[in-house]
């Protein structure tokens, strides 16, 4: 029974002495805490209004368009766009055709688009970054900081990075995606997409459309007694007369739906504020709890200080420290 009393007894006296030092020390504890919240208080509403101010200065314009495998050619071709665009050789000979003579990276170094001995360089970079959307030492960029993106039907967008969700809905078809200052560049660029990605879209089906050619013809001026490139292009003239002039270089095997769309995309303060606001409020806490433990230790150096035999003993440690 004693001992439980006791107990008690120093559990009131401990909370009693935390009273008395929060009393004690109530104007630095208000003081700390006060500064931390003004402080968080100065952060909230200065630092996004200045992140806000960098990031209109900073803006870039997002180019989108929409390219689609023609109709005729369905038959032959199995790949997606995305194969024959989505290339770091056709994203830097469009770039460079659209104007742009360096690729500029990491904020301050650049690498040449027309020096053709820089040209390994520039493509290694381009799928690094534009492609992968990665640094330089291989690590993930954050998706809002992408700057190309070809989109497909199976792509995941996350839906913070981007303004308008994309309208590809078949295998066929892709959005490419494009960020930039110059709106004429980037218009020229995605045009420059295309007439690249038809030149390796078109490497890549030549052999069989030549082949095509050379047996429909065959059949039709009855050299050729098979009917397997018959039955492969449906005996149609329409479509032999399209992949004639797909390899006279009269027709291309994809095109755009539409000319590129230019938009500013939109940016507001309270997006910024957002993203802060919990950083403040764990701010103006750390003041709450630093306040509390620098009243602690100015109590405890009080308490050390009306102790004499403590203060000897640390007086005699001192000296005999300083004897040695």
């Amino acid at each position: 029974m004693n001992d439980n009393e006791q107990i008690k007894n120093e559990e009131e006296i401990s909370i009693l002495d935390l009273f008395t030092v929060l009393l004690r020390y109530r104007k630095l504890i208000i003081g700390i805490t006060l500064t931390f919240i003004i402080l968080a208080f100065a952060l909230y509403f200065i630092y996004p209004v200045y992140q806000y101010n960098k990031a209109v200065k900073d803006i870039l314009l997002e180019g989108r368009i929409i390219i689609s495998i023609k109709q005729n050619m369905l038959n032959y071709v199995t790949k997606n766009p995305e194969y024959f665009i989505n290339r770091a050789d056709v994203v830097l000979d469009s770039l460079r055709e659209a104007g742009m003579d360096k690729f500029e990276y990491d904020g301050k170094n650049s690498v040449s688009l027309t020096d053709e001995s820089e040209r390994t360089r520039a493509l290694y970079l381009i799928n690094q970054i534009l492609i992968l959307n990665k640094n330089l030492n291989g690590e993930d960029n954050e998706e809002e900081d992408r700057k190309f993106q070809v989109i497909t039907n199976t792509t995941k967008i996350p839906k913070t990075t981007m303004n308008v969700e994309t309208i590809v809905s078949d295998n066929y078809s892709v959005e490419v995606f494009y960020k930039g200052k110059a709106p004429e560049l980037i218009r020229s660029f995605l045009k420059n997409l295309i007439i690249h990605g038809n030149e390796i879209a078109g490497d890549y089906i030549r052999s069989l459309g030549e082949a095509v050619v050379i047996n429909y013809e065959q059949i039709m001026d009855g050299t050729h007694k098979g009917l397997s490139w018959e039955n492969a292009i449906g005996n149609n003239l329409f479509y032999y007369a399209f992949i004639k002039e797909f390899i006279e270089g009269k027709e291309t095997i994809m095109t755009a739906l539409g000319e590129p769309v230019i938009s500013k995309p939109e940016i507001f303060l309270s997006t910024f504020q957002k993203k802060l606001i919990k950083k403040c409020v764990i701010l103006a806490f750390a003041g709450f709890f630093l306040s509390y433990v620098f009243a602690f230790i100015l109590n405890i150096i009080r308490n050390l200080k009306n102790n004499e035999e403590a203060m000897k003993k640390i007086r005699d440690a001192l000296g005999n420290s300083s004897e040695k």
